[in-house]
Order: structure tokens, then sequence, then C-alpha cells
């Protein structure tokens, strides 16, 4: 890793060429070092990241390290590496040999003039780490054996340091998945004087066995930067909503149901299909509830490109239908940029000004997944030459609209198949119209008909609290939900399936239970009182039941299911993975903010998404018993979203978000 910490803080200011931009950024793959850079005139370090890939300088706080699902790997059984844990536990590695899939992460030691410290040697030393699991950092000599340099698993101590002389990449391993904060310290003794120098504790930041990051609102570009003296592209994600960027394939670009609408009889749109066919647009005028895409030049420099321009040109499409991109100007009318239903030819291109912000249209005629590949190239005005990007790679997907169920027979349906790697799934089946849709296309509404006052000796409340019911017997006002495995055939499973209550995040408690003819409970799920294995069901192979699904408080609720079951080939259950259904209460709050749980991790923690006006400042709150609630962070809305993670440890059961 080249660095010129003499004139590096100068030419950040003058050039914006080298430092790093305000906002945080995630580095997943490519030649990147902990660059280590003292300045012999003035005695000072400058310890942070440098991207050879990008040729971009980053202070430490300000990057994500990625360390991607696909470094995971098991403990060897050779005795050299029990230091990692357990043979065959999971542990997740940024290899010391350089897999384009993943950082390649190490030490740069370019910064360090000679002839100034004892042996031109600098150590770098372990201080502290936090994180869910602990943190190693090893090389392997050429006959296999490991050199630990740092192991949090027997403490930190002294011993904990890594001598630098030369380039050297390393092994980084995590013993968990989820976020660490890696604090280290780089020090020298200086010939001159005999003294010793350290650069004081610099902190850095890993994601581990974290997936892509799912972008579906918020201004956010294609941005294209490119360093003069480097000679290298950055082409990344910049999202201005979350002050946070990524690598293209560390991406989704989601095209929310919402973006669905129909091509017009006009013939100036001819171009994207047959009029009345349905298309999903993202627009280039703003819409808080879309994703806003566009390009962003602004690390383009001056002066460099001919004409003061770059083109990004269309290379490849992959996905269930057409892709087009185009902008409509003052009148009206459209200019195309990318159409992939005459093909892709050299005319599929867009060209972006030096520091200019272009947004445009994007539209698909089929929901699902794409993946588009475009190419960055310029002229250079120096030398009369050409510079290119090489191919990147972009990753839309486009949903369906969400549907609201309020009414009529509806079952979560269980489905079992064989081929899939995840056997067990579960859909929800709307039974009147016999459609399936996916558990993230539709939410469960709860009318008002559905609001009850309480007698008196139920176990869910006291008399006369509310209580919102979907009734185990129907009631042409409110949805009739079922739990089904009608659709599995016998002789798969050896016993009954078990549906198990896994999370729940909303404003009241949850409640799954049957009435017998005699009035008596069979409460089968009770997140009042904790959620643990108790809190399941039993369901009978090509049957379905019906059960009363109630809850204490209107709202929006994020209920998680997770499907168990045995075959008679397996001595081992087998399970789905935890999904999540929504339900809405009505009336919904409107001082309250949606909570959506985005994803559960390894170790427990919710990455939950607030959903409400931009703008405006929720409290989110933790709950251990839905009685008590505690103030874990205040989120202010930039744009409709927000993304917090809450840590399992603690009284953190159930997770809201109110106006404080």
């Amino acid at each position: 890793m080249k660095s010129r910490l003499s004139f590096a803080i100068i030419a950040g200011l003058l050039l914006g060429s080298t430092l790093t931009q305000a906002e945080v950024r995630f580095l997943g793959r490519g030649h990147t070092d902990i660059a280590l850079d003292f300045d012999g005139v003035t005695k000072t370090w400058n310890v942070h990241v440098g991207s050879d890939l990008t040729g971009a300088e980053f202070v430490s706080n300000d990057v994500i390290l990625k360390v991607k699902p696909a470094a995971q790997t098991t403990v060897p059984a050779s005795v050299n590496f029990a230091f990692l844990g357990t043979v065959g536990s999971p542990v997740w590695i940024l290899p010391q040999a350089q897999n384009e899939a993943l950082l390649y992460f190490g030490y740069g030691d370019e910064g360090i003039p000679e002839g100034v410290f004892t042996n031109n040697q600098v150590k770098v030393a372990l201080k502290s780490v936090t994180g869910p699991g602990d943190f190693f950092s090893f090389r392997v000599d050429g006959f296999g054996t490991p050199q630990i340099l740092f192991n949090t698993r027997d403490g930190i101590t002294a011993a904990d340091a890594a001598t630098v002389q030369a380039e050297a990449h390393l092994n980084w391993a995590f013993s968990q998945p989820g976020d660490y904060t890696v604090v280290l310290e780089a020090s020298g003794t200086l010939i001159e004087g005999n003294v010793a120098s350290s650069s004081g504790p610099v902190t850095f930041h890993f994601s581990v066995g974290s997936g892509p990051k799912i972008l579906s609102v918020g201004h956010t570009d294609l941005a294209l930067d490119y360093n003069a003296d480097a000679d290298a592209w950055d082409v990344h994600v910049a999202s201005d909503t979350f002050e946070e960027s990524y690598d293209p394939d560390d991406t989704v670009l989601q095209v929310k149901g919402e973006a669905k609408t129909f091509i017009p009889a006009d013939a100036q749109f001819a171009f994207l299909g047959k009029a009345g066919d349905p298309v999903w647009i993202l627009p280039q005028a703003q819409k808080e509830d879309l994703l806003y895409l566009g390009y962003g030049g602004e690390g383009l420099p001056d002066g460099v490109f001919t004409r003061n321009e770059v083109m990004v040109t269309l290379k490849s499409v992959t996905g269930p239908g057409h892709l087009f991109s185009y902008r409509i100007d003052g009148f009206g009318t459209p200019n195309v940029l990318f159409n992939t239903r005459d093909g892709i030819s050299v005319s599929d291109l867009a060209t972006v000004r030096s520091a200019g912000d272009a947004h445009v249209n994007w539209a698909f005629t089929q929901p699902g997944d794409y993946s588009m590949v475009v190419e960055v190239s310029g002229e250079l005005i120096a030398g009369n030459k050409s510079v290119s990007s090489g191919p990147i790679t972009y990753s839309f997907s486009v949903l369906e609209p969400v549907v609201r169920l309020s009414t009529e027979h509806v079952d979560l349906r269980v489905f079992y198949s064989a081929e899939d790697t995840n056997h067990l799934s579960l859909v929800v089946r709307d039974e009147d119209h016999h459609i399936n849709y996916l558990t993230n296309e539709c939410i469960l509404v709860v009318e008002k008909a559905g609001k009850l006052t309480l007698p008196a000796g139920t176990p869910f409340g006291s008399e006369g609290d509310p209580i919102y019911i979907l009734p185990q017997s129907q009631n042409p006002e409110l949805l009739y939900l079922g739990i089904s495995a009608e659709g599995i055939a016998g002789g798969v499973f050896s016993s009954n399936l078990k549906i198990r209550l896994k999370a729940v995040a909303g404003p009241g408690n949850f409640f799954l239970w049957q009435a017998s003819s005699f009035g008596n409970f069979n409460i089968k799920m009770n997140s009042a009182d904790g959620i643990d294995d108790a809190d399941q069901t039993t369901l009978i192979i090509g049957s379905h039941e019906h059960n009363n699904f109630g809850f204490t408080a209107p709202g929006v609720y994020r209920v998680t299911f997770q499907i168990t079951g045995r075959r008679f080939s397996d001595t081992e259950d087998i399970t789905s993975l935890p999904t999540p259904i929504t339900f809405h209460i009505l009336p919904l709050p409107t001082d309250s903010a949606q909570v959506r749980v985005t994803q559960i991790e390894a170790n427990g923690d919710l990455r939950i998404e607030v959903v409400g006006s931009p703008g405006s400042t929720y409290d989110v709150q933790t709950s251990e018993d839905l009685k008590t609630w505690n103030s874990f962070q205040l989120v202010t809305l930039t744009g409709a979203t927000a993304t917090v993670t809450v840590p399992a440890t603690g009284a953190k059961r159930f997770v809201r978000a109110i106006r404080p």
C-alpha cells in the first residue's frame, strides 16, 4: 500500500483524492492494509486503512471491514490450530493468501521511512477487543505451522503483538459472527535519541458473517470515483440516507412493490412494452418510500477527463424480465439510455459529468432478481489515454406489492421439499383464491371488529383490558387464520411437525390458544412470560387447525415462527429458517413507528428497521415483560427508515419505537 503521509492531509483537502469521505465505507474485498505511516520530521503517526483496489485511504473509524459469509470455515483437526477452538466449530477467516471474493487484509509499512526506527521495525500491539466472540491474528509458514500473533481466547497481554518490517498479510479470524471493535497501537524505538514513539490507540471495526446491505429507500448513487494519482477506480454504492458506502457486490438494490405501475398508452413509452402491462419503476423524481437511484460523479476530478465526463456502458443483464434506464426531459420526452428489449449494444450507455449527480428512471418488466453488469470508462486529457473500471456488477431485487389480507380463509401453510437447501418453509396461503404468498409479500390485518374486552378469569390480562383477536371460529368481518400441513405427503416424517415461536417485535403481548367446548384455555404460545421451547404447537401431517391469535395492543407486530420435524431417514430434526409474519392490529397508532425485524443474527442480536416519518425522532425501547420499557436508542429518520442493531444481552426480548 503506497502511503504519502507527509502530504496526505493537504492533498485530501485540496484535491479530494486520498482521504476518506465523511460517510462510513464498508470494504469487503481487495488488497487492503492497515497502513502504518510515520512522519520523520514532525514525529507523528497516521495509522489508517488503505485500499489498493480503490486507490483510497480512510480514517480507521470511517471504515467497516467486512468478513463476508464466504469466509466461514471450520476449525481443522490439526492440533496446531486448537487455539481457534474445538475441531469442527465454525470460524470466519480473512486468509493471508489472496481470495478475490474476500478482503485481503494485512499491514503496509511503506509509510515508515528508512533508517528512523531501530532495526527498521515497528510493533503493532493489540490493546482491546469487543465483540460476540474471540479474535485471532496469525501467520502460517511454508510448512503449515501457525505463528500466533493475537489471541483473545487466552486474554490480552503484551504477547499479543506483531512486528512489522515489510508489507505483511496475515490470517484474521473470528469465532462468532457479529460486530467487533479492535483497538491496536503502533510503536517503535527511534534511532535518534533512542526514545519510544507510539501512535496511541487506533480503533478498527469488523462486521463478521453479515450478508449484503439491502437498500430500499433514500437517496442512493452508483458513485463513480477516480484517483488520478493511483490510476484507480472506486465504483461503489453510496447512500446519502444512511451516510454509508458499500461495494457493489455487497449490496442489493431493492425495488419495492410500491414501484409497480402500468405502461401508459403514450407511444413515446412503447419501448417499455405493451400499454397496460405492469412495470416496476424507480423514478428520477424522488419518492420517500422508494429508492432514489442515480449516478454520483462527485468523485470524478475536474479537468482530468475529456469534456469532464465518463461513460457508463451496459454490458449484460440477467433476470426474469427486461431492464431499462431512461431520463425524462422538461417536456416529458424520454431519452432511453439502457434497453434490453432490443438487445444490448454500444448505444446502451449513460454519460456522467464530473461533480454531477444524475438521477434517472430504472424500469423492470417482471418481479425477481436481476444482475446488471456495467463498465465505466473515460478518456484522460493527459496523454489522451482511455481508462476503464472493468466490469462492475449490481444486484436488483424487484418485489411484488405487499398484499393486505383482512378477511376470508388464510393459512400459514408448511411446505416440504427434498431438493431445496431449506427443506421446510412457511408461506401465507389465501385458501379461498388458491394463492401462495411469500411471508414478506403480505400483511395479516386484524380489523377493528377483532377488538374485545377481557372478562374476568382469563390468563390474557385483567378484566376490562382490551384484546385484539383473530378467532378460531370464522367471522365474516375478520381474517380466518389457520396453520396447515395439508400439502405434505405421508411417509416423509416419523412424527408430527412442531411450530415454535422464536421472536415477537411489537407494542404488546402475543398469544396463540384454543378454547375448548367448556371454556378451558389451551395456551400454546405466550410471549408475556418470555419465549422458550414451551411456546409451540403440534401440527399433524396432512391436516390444518385453527387457533385464536391474540394481541394485547394495537400496532405493528413481527411474529417469527420456525418449523421443526424429523424424517424417517434422519436421526436429527430438520428446521425451517426463522420466518417472520407481519400483523397490523387496527387502529395503527399515529405516534409510533413500525418496527421490522430484518435479520436475527446467530448470536441472537436483532437487526431491526424503524419505519416512520422522515425527520421524526423515535425512541427505540426494549422490554423483558412488556410492562417496563427501557430507552435503548434515539433514532432520527433522515429518510423513511433507519436500521438499528439490538444486542441479545440483557432485558431485550421485545422492541418498540415511539415518539419521545
